[in-house]
């Protein structure tokens, strides 16, 4: 394979695992608020008055979840492009060494 098809291979492939990668870290981020939900879910089950639960329940939720997903798009970038800077530099520096 000639010089060019191996950078549209690497372009192809940083693209995919950007998006791939990216994708994944967002996941993770935001699960990290999945504890959360099953606060939420235990507040309303135990409360005295379930009619009026929703509104002291979904306050705490509030709070609880926006403080566990801080960070979660950042964890994105950084799952997304931190690994093909890595893989970009050690191509091109096995590509320089071939050469000498």
């Amino acid at each position: 394979m000639s010089k060019k098809g191996w950078l549209r291979l690497g372009v192809a492939l940083s693209v995919v695992w950007f998006l791939a990668g990216g994708f994944y870290g967002n996941t993770v981020g935001l699960h990290r608020g999945d504890f959360a939900m099953v606060q939420y879910r235990a507040c309303l089950i135990n409360s005295q008055n379930p009619g009026n639960a929703s509104g002291g329940c979904l306050e705490q939720f509030t709070r609880d979840y926006t403080t566990a997903i801080k960070g979660h798009l950042q964890l994105g970038l950084m799952v997304g492009l931190l690994p093909l800077a890595a893989a970009w530099l050690l191509a091109f520096g096995l590509m320089a060494r071939r050469r000498v």
